[in-house]
Formats: C-alpha cells, structure tokens, sequence
C-alpha cells in the first residue's frame, strides 16, 4: 500500500512537472554571448561609414535582389552587395533590432543564410535537440543503474524526491517568468545531477542530522562560490551560466533544509560496497609524486592551445562546409585602411594602395574570398586594372560610387580611408585567425604609407584567448585558495588542506592530457574546472566532519555513499558525452574525467595522505 501510494504521488509529480516544462520560455543565445564584455564594447567603429562593426553582417544566398530591395525599403536591412564571382550570393547588413524580422522574411522566402548573427541559434538549436535526446535516453538507462546499486525502494524514494525539488524549481522559473538560454538550461541540468548527490547523503551518510545538515550545506555554499566566480566571468554564456547555477542553488538549498529539517531520515545500507582505505607505501607516493612532475614538465613544455570558435563544438559542422564550398565564406572580416601621405581622389593613391592590400592579402595565413575590394571594384566598372586608371576615369568611377549610393561602403567623406571587406570559414580555428591578426598587424607597422587595422570583434581575438586563460587560471586558483581557507579554519590546521591534493592532480592531468594530445580547451573546459572543485568540495567535506570525530576511521563511514554519488554522476555526465556533439558532449566529458581521476586518487591516495599528514601521535 505504501508503495501504491508512493507512485501514485511519482504519476501526479510527472504529470505537474510536464506541465510546468510547456510553461517556460527559452530564448536563443546571441553571437555576443561568445565575446568577453569588455572586448566587445571597446571595438573600433567608424561613424562616418556604413560598413561598421555595429552592423551585423549575413551571407544570403538563392535570392532574389528584389527581395533584398524590399527587405532595404522596409529599413529592416542598411545595405546589401553581390558577392563576386558568386551567382545569387550576397552580403547583407543589418542592425541587431531587426534580426529576427530579418531571418524571418529570409526564411518566408525559403533563402539560404549563414553567418555569425546566427551561430548562436545554431548552437541553441543543437542544444535543445540534444537535451531532449538525452533526457529521453538517460531516464531509461540511469534507473536500472540505480537499482542494481541501490535498491527499488530508494529509487521510487528518489525518484519522488528529485521530481518535488523541480516541481520547486520549476514554479519559481515560471512565477518569475525567467527566460532560459542554453547556458540557463545547461546549469538547470548540472543542478538536478547535483541534487542527486546530495539527496544520497541523506539516505545513505550515517552520521547525526544536525552533522549531516550542517555538511550538505556546507557543501552547497561551496559549489555556489563556485557558480559566483562563474557569474564574473567577461564571457556572456559562462556569466549567464554561473548566475543562473547560484539561482538554482539557492532553491535546492530550501528545499535540502526543509527536507533534513521537516522530515524524518530513512537510513538505508549499502551491501555492495566493501572496500576498505588503502595506505599506500611512502616509497608509492613517492613514485606517484614523481610521475605527476613528470607530466607537469612536459605540459610546460607543450603550451595547451585554445579554441573559443563555438562552432568547434558544433554539429552543423557539414551543413557550414557545405555552404561555403556552394557559395561563399561566411564570416565577413573587415579592414579599415588609412592613407596618410595622398588622397584616395588621386589615381596614383588608389594604385599605390591597391598593390599594397595585394601584398596584405597574399600573406594571409587563410583561405579567404573577397567581398569589397579597391581593385575590384574599379574593375567591375571599368572593365580594365586599376593600374591603366586615367584621373578621368577615376572620377567617373567615383561619381558612379556616389549615384549608386556604394561611395559610402568602399571611401569615407574626405577620401583619407577606404574599407576591404573579405570572409574567412566560421569554423576557422582561433590560433588561425590569431596568426591572421598579427599578419595584418606586422603589414600596418611596416608601412609609413598606409594604416590598416581590423574593425570589430576579430581585432580582439588575441585579448579573447589571454582573457580565457587569465579567467581559467585565476578563477581556479581563487576556489581553491577560499576552499583551503575554508577547510583550515573548520579544522584549525593548515596540513588539512592536503585533501585538496588529488583535485589539483585531477585539473594537473586533465590539462596535460589536453597539451600532450594538442585536444583544444574551450570555454566549456573552464566552466568544468570551476565546477569540479564546487562538487568534490562536497566528498571532502563529508570526509573531513567524520574525521574530525573519528579520524581515519572515517574513510570506512563515509565511502560508501561518496563512491555511489559519484558514480551516479559520472555515469550520467559519460552518457551526456556519448549521445551529443555539442556543448552537452564537450561540458560531460570534460568534467567526467575529472570526476573519474579525482574518484581514483581520493579511494587510493586520500586516505595516506591523511594517515602521513593528520594522524595526531597517539592514533594509527
């Protein structure tokens, strides 16, 4: 009967949840949410041209330019051009309010589009699929597990236990009418894995309630300093994911405490489990010890490489080749060139400059496709090189220019600038498109002539990969050292602080791992890191409370159920990497391997480090 009952509140928990799931809205991510903020605002712009880096940029491609005449007499896009040598291909311009407007019009008329502005519909489209996906395949296959380790009971108990924790959840996200993005629902998926940590404690950790309840908040506050360092981040998709993590944190922590508080504890037992702390030799962790430094140096000496092109994570990888082996390169590249010594009006100016942008691009280090160019454009209308330019023929390309309404695309109002528009592949590399930027850097310092420099966002892919490594780096360090001081004021001892031992060995091989086999970091590997000291904060605290009152001996109270809330959550972060290949897939295997190696090293190294650095004399 009582289990009768128990699924009939499992039904109505279900049948309320899925309710509340139509109920919320979900909004796209924006290309912007992929530029550190600071970056991103301190582009350079040109007010006196209409090609700027506050327009959004767009390859169409099977369209008519009626359509696009239309589109322009509607003020829903600024300008549009032909792409050379591509038939029924152009680039359109346009301003950010009127995207959705836009894609809808290129979509009523069935077009095919590219470029940056949508990458972030992209990536939420994947994501979305994805989620649904796994959540379709992970329900299935993560029950039987948590039967075989556990036992029905505890599974039509947790069962019920998660499904009210979203019945909270999910009520405050629809009371407050929250839009979510990827990066919301990305933490909201993190936070019911999470919740299943904490909810084993509760079953399985034989401790008193007040320690226990004291412990899982404990740990609660830790992870959500995590998701604070998050929330700081320049980055728009890790800020939005960090704050979205401590909101979510703040209502597991009400319902933990009125779950502990208001509600008798079911304390069940773990048969399976009978492992036992191994001590290893000082002689092993010496040789352990020797083999990290090791993997330290050769880290140091192969530098990791970065790659923050979402699109990397992508799986409409063949859908992009495939549009730009038909058409054209999508993401547009714009350089802004200043002459200093002549006026562009002069047809020796235009020809000296013209030569010189050839010398520019023929040092590129990628393929490119031109879309405006000086020497192109003059010979489109006057079907001959700029090199036999007369000064008559000049002015009439010119004046032609200015009845087109094209002279203020390709020269500024006092003919001291002109702009060079070319496209390189979404999915190009950072490391790439970082060497380009220092091609075209070396270009501008070696000519007292000409001043060239990038408009936009690509001049700051350089700051973009120092300001990840720099958030990577710092934000790690300082969890660790507020865990460390965290610990050490609980314990009033500094050599506690040696449980923080094997997550620094964990980040140490991940990251070797990373440069030894060149596999590129991304902003996903920076929320995992973060993240990961946030969740094992959660083993060493537990450890350390049973320690404090029965030292060693606490290795034999506490495994079992650490050991089984970790293998819950990495077998759910490995089937998230095994059915998706986009931010699902990178967010699970980065932090799965985490877990896995921190898991190894607490059962088999934790336990000595204890026993050689915090036994007291007296204890064994």
């Amino acid at each position: 009967m009582k289990h009768f009952l128990k699924l009939l509140l499992l039904g109505l928990l279900v049948a309320i949840n899925a309710h509340l799931v139509t109920q919320v809205s979900i909004n796209d991510i924006d290309v912007e949410e992929f530029f550190p903020e600071k970056t991103a605002s301190s582009t350079n712009t040109s007010a006196q041209n209409n090609i700027n880096a506050t327009n959004r940029y767009l390859f169409v491609a099977n369209v008519p330019s009626t359509t696009l005449s239309g589109l322009q007499e509607q003020a829903l896009i600024s300008e549009y051009m032909a792409v050379p040598f591509k038939e029924h291909t152009y680039l359109i311009l346009f301003k950010y309010p009127q995207q959705a407007h836009v894609l809808a019009q290129l979509q009523l008329n069935k077009s095919d589009y590219l470029g940056t502005p949508i990458v972030g519909t992209i990536l939420s489209q994947e994501f979305l699929t994805g989620l649904k996906t796994y959540l379709w395949i992970l329900i299935p296959i993560l029950l039987p597990i948590i039967v075989l380790l556990t036992s029905f009971r505890y599974l039509l108990n947790l069962s019920n236990e998660v499904l009210v924790f979203s019945l909270l959840i999910l009520s405050c996200i629809v009371l407050f009418k929250m839009h979510l993005n990827a990066a919301y629902l990305l933490s909201l998926l993190f936070i019911y894995i999470y919740a299943f940590t904490l909810i084993n404690q509760v079953y399985y950790n034989k401790i008193a309630t007040p320690t226990l309840l004291f412990s899982l908040l404990a740990s609660l506050l830790t992870t959500w300093l995590s998701a604070l360092l998050l929330s700081f981040s320049n980055f728009g998709i890790i800020k939005d994911f960090g704050w979205s993590l401590m909101l979510w944190l703040g209502v597991l922590s009400v319902y933990i405490l009125l779950r502990v508080m208001g509600f008798s504890r079911s304390s069940l037992q773990l048969h399976w489990l009978n492992l036992k702390p191994s001590f290893l030799s000082s002689k092993m962790l010496g040789l352990i010890a020797g083999l990290f430094v090791v993997i330290f140096a050769l880290w140091l000496i192969k530098p990791m490489t970065v790659n923050l092109n979402p699109l990397a994570m992508s799986t409409s990888q063949q859908h992009i080749n495939q549009f730009e082996q038909q058409h054209t390169l999508t993401q547009p590249i714009l350089m802004s060139v200043t002459a200093h010594h002549c006026s562009l009006k002069t047809v020796q100016c235009n020809q000296e400059l013209a030569t010189w942008l050839k010398e520019v691009y023929k040092n590129l280090n990628v393929n490119y496709a031109l879309i405006l160019d000086l020497e192109h454009a003059y010979q489109t209308f006057a079907e001959e090189p700029l090199s036999h330019a007369t000064p008559q023929k000049l002015a009439q390309f010119q004046l032609s220019l200015d009845l087109l309404g094209a002279e203020k695309l390709l020269y500024n109002q006092d003919f001291t600038q002109v702009n060079s528009l070319f496209s390189v592949s979404l999915l190009q590399p950072l490391e790439q498109l970082i060497i380009m930027t220092q091609k075209i850097q070396e270009a501008d310092q070696a000519s007292d002539q000409f001043s060239v420099h990038l408009v936009g966002h690509m001049n700051q892919v350089a700051q973009y990969q120092a300001t990840f490594l720099q958030e990577m780096g710092l934000g790690v360090l300082y969890i660790f050292i507020l865990l460390a001081g965290l610990f050490a004021l609980f314990y009033q001892d500094l050599k506690v602080t040696v449980s923080l031992v094997p997550a620094l060995l964990s980040m140490m091989a991940l990251l070797s791992f990373h440069s030894l086999m060149q596999i590129d970091l991304s902003i996903m590997t920076l929320i995992a890191l973060i993240l990961f000291v946030g969740i094992i904060s959660d083993n060493i605290i537990h450890i350390l409370i049973a320690y404090k009152t029965v030292q060693n001996n606490c290795f034999k109270t506490v495994f079992r159920p650490i050991i089984l809330t970790n293998l819950i959550m990495i077998a759910s972060l490995l089937l998230m990497a095994l059915i998706n290949h986009s931010f699902l897939k990178q967010f699970g295997l980065e932090l799965a391997s985490l877990l896995i190696v921190h898991l190894i090293l607490m059962v088999y190294l934790l336990p000595s480090l204890f026993k050689t650095f915090l036994t007291r004399p007296g204890q064994t």
